[in-house]
């Protein structure tokens, strides 16, 4: 009997052979924008199963997930995971470090005969996994390969850097500009369906506006060859610029007004995720700069804030600093880094250069000084971002903290070679204010607050009871707890409006007598000859160009006084574009100014929504000082488009601590219903809800009820499930 099985299981095997067929590394077209690390190792075709053999590359801390949505696509068809091995299918994150690899497999049913390749499909999200054009016969592989081998990089691109010399020249004398630069190039083997079928998608310059600190992008469409052109109005003639098309292009480059960079990619490379530095395309230079920018690429090795900051072996050294301490620590690192360039094998231009940029560094990583002297005694304590640290005190700032600018030679137009110099002179002036506290911050309201409130004046007709409150909230004030008990707030709603009035007289006077130290300080520092000193002034003169509204003209008169007549040319260039801009949103509407009664709180709120009965109400609280709320606002707008037409409104709430002209300037281009309240209004809406800060929002049911409200921008697509949830009933 057992012979007779035997024979006939030998008879059955050239059919079983016959129907399983392996296909080993396979060839494919593309990868999904999110599929880099995502390789087919292995392909087995059998009659009652497909399987596909993967690999997930880690890096050097990746994680991932896959869904039990995925697929493969074939023919037409569509054919459903059905089981895994070695993963579970939507599960948990498997993430490892130090390039390690996880490999698993997946099993779909059987394909139809005669399917030469397929897609491999996680889901059809933007980040999802996908795979296209997987090859299951040496013909669609050999169709694949011509197709990549006719889109090949050229050598002679690739091997341009090797002919670089370094002529010994030093960096030429920059200064300002309205001049165009040019970046230009071709990724070649360009394939859309990286980005999930997207046409053209954008490649885009971005660099800081040394004058306003904001920063501004240019960007052009990848074309279908896989080439791109971009022009970028400059400011000085030579500034240096973050490149980039997410996830796979971020490189700093150099620019020049009135010449053009050529940057090239080889975007086979995507295919080959093991050989790629951080997941990041290979960028070849030619044109303007080519020595710079390719020792750039050799710049981003530094890591200055994990040696900094984020070193375990100095954090707890970093916590317990001194300002004088914290500024011979970044000293004696940053010699380091200088240290590191002299080794670079590259030219002396480029060194140069690099130098400049580390100088910036240094007055970033100087200018946050106390931020970063917190930020470790959190993480060595364990203490949260937004948990109060009673036992922690703010090491002192004094002047001479503040040579750091005359050390590392900051008032020198060659500083604007760094993409970031604007934020230098703004970081210093920030450590200017902190020294002399010239202007209001929010330790500063905390100081003069807390103070207040522990020695009330005479005219308070208070009980011990209040006097005592008073001194408890006082204390956290103090050290930053935002909680206040009932009893609390009830007394915050009795005394705050006159609390308020008394706190910021107080703080007016100081602001006042703080100024004029800090001018005279600066006067005794910088010469009059100081470009330093005037940029110091008209950065805080374009502050009001970030919030859309023109520099007024007795401000523009004190530029006009200013030594370099550019100032003032790109000044009055910045009002007329806002201005036209302006008169351009108006046109188009969409937006309502609404005055309301002097009543405040509960009066107040019943004033603001009368109006919008049976609607969804987004209330936004703001200000057009207010940097996260500027951010918010843009994030919201095509929001606010959605929804136009539907029963939603959308409510925004300053005070008259904005700006007048700022504020006209806003409102224009965010579409809703507007309300300018004063300081006192706002502050007794806010202490409703116990709002600590802005932005705030409150979200209103169609039946009138709030049924949401916080402090802090949630993200947009919160906002959206809240509105949806409400329209719904």
């Amino acid at each position: 009997m057992k012979n007779i099985i035997l024979a006939f299981f030998m008879l059955l095997m050239p059919l079983i052979v016959s129907a399983q067929r392996t296909i080993e590394n396979p060839t494919f077209g593309a990868k999904g924008i999110g599929s880099m690390s995502l390789g087919i190792e292995k392909i087995v075709l059998q009659n009652d199963v497909t399987k596909l053999y993967m690999v997930y590359y880690h890096g050097q801390g990746g994680s991932f997930n896959l869904n039990n949505t995925c697929r493969i696509v074939a023919g037409g068809k569509e054919f459903k995971v059905l089981s895994a091995e070695g993963i579970e299918l939507s599960g948990p994150f498997i993430q490892k470090f130090n390039n390690e690899e996880t490999h698993f497999v997946l099993n779909f049913p059987p394909l139809d005969n005669g399917v030469d390749r397929f897609d491999f499909i996680e889901d059809y999200c933007d980040q999802c996994f996908k795979i296209f054009d997987v090859a299951l016969t040496d013909k669609a592989a050999d169709e694949i390969e011509a197709k990549r081998r006719a889109e090949v990089i050229p050598a002679a691109i690739k091997n341009y850097a090797a002919n670089i010399k370094d002529d010994g020249k030093s960096l030429e004398k920059n200064e300002f500009t309205f001049d165009t630069a040019v970046v230009k190039g071709k990724i070649y083997g360009f394939d859309s369906r990286i980005f999930s079928g997207k046409l053209n998608p954008e490649i885009a310059v971005y660099f800081y506006n040394p004058f306003g600190t904001d920063q501004v992008s240019y960007s052009a469409m990848i074309q279908s060859d896989g080439s791109y052109e971009i022009k970028v109005p400059m400011i000085t003639k030579y500034q240096t610029a973050f490149f980039i098309m997410r996830p796979i292009i971020n490189n700093t480059i150099l620019l020049t007004a009135g010449k053009t960079v050529t940057v090239d990619y080889d975007f086979q490379q995507v295919y080959k995720p093991w050989e790629l530095p951080n997941n990041l395309l290979t960028p070849y230079f030619s044109g303007e700069n080519v020595d710079i920018n390719y020792g750039y690429t050799k710049y981003t090795s530094i890591n200055m804030y994990g040696t900094l900051i984020a070193n375990p072996l100095t954090i707890l050294n970093v916590a317990n600093f001194s300002m004088p301490q914290y500024k011979d620590y970044v000293y004696k690192n940053f010699e380091d880094f200088n240290k590191q360039v002299d080794t670079m094998q590259i030219t002396k231009r480029a060194k140069e250069l690099l130098k400049i940029a580390l100088k910036v560094q240094q007055a970033y990583y100087l200018s946050m000084g106390t931020t970063f002297i917190e930020s470790a005694y959190r993480q060595v304590n364990g203490i949260g971002y937004r948990e109060p640290i009673p036992d922690f005190k703010t090491p002192e700032m004094t002047e001479d903290y503040l040579d750091y600018a005359i050390t590392l030679g900051l008032d020198d137009m060659m500083m604007f070679y760094a993409n970031d110099y604007g934020y230098a002179i703004c970081g210093w002036n920030m450590c200017l204010n902190r020294v002399f506290q010239k202007n209001l911050t929010y330790d500063l309201w905390i100081e003069v607050s807390s103070k207040f409130l522990n020695n009330l004046p005479s005219n308070f007709k208070m009980t011990k009871k209040e006097k005592q409150l008073a001194k408890e909230i006082a204390e956290k004030i103090r050290t930053k707890d935002t909680s206040r008990t009932a009893t609390e707030r009830a007394f915050v709603k009795k005394y705050g409006s006159e609390i308020d009035a008394c706190i910021n007289k107080q703080l007016t006077n100081l602001q006042a007598e703080n100024a004029q130290k800090a001018d005279a300080f600066l006067a005794k520092t910088f010469s009059n000859e100081s470009f330093f000193r005037d940029f110091i002034k008209l950065q805080e003169y374009c502050q009001t160009l970030l919030r859309h509204a023109v520099v007024e003209d007795s401000l523009v008169k004190e530029i006009e006084k200013m030594r370099l007549p550019f100032y003032a040319e790109y000044v009055k260039a910045k009002n007329a574009e806002i201005t036209a801009q302006i008169e351009a949103e108006k046109k188009r509407g969409g937006y309502y100014v609404h005055k309301v009664s002097d009543s405040e709180g509960d009066s107040l709120f019943v004033d603001l929504i009368k109006d919008f009965k049976g609607k969804v109400v987004l209330i936004d609280f703001w200000n057009t000082w207010c940097v996260p709320c500027r951010q918010a606002l843009k994030e919201m707008e095509p929001m606010e488009k959605d929804y136009q037409g539907k029963d939603v409104v959308f409510l925004f709430i300053a005070d008259d601590s904005s700006p007048e002209s700022e504020y006209n300037g806003m409102i224009v281009s965010m579409k809703g219903h507007h309300y300018r309240l004063t300081e006192s209004q706002a502050n007794s809406l806010k202490r409703k809800w116990n709002f600590t800060g802005i932005p705030s929002y409150v979200i209103i049911g169609k039946d009138g009820m709030v049924k949401d409200f916080h402090t802090g921008f949630h993200g947009v697509g919160y906002y959206k499930q809240k509105i949806q949830e409400e329209l719904k009933k």
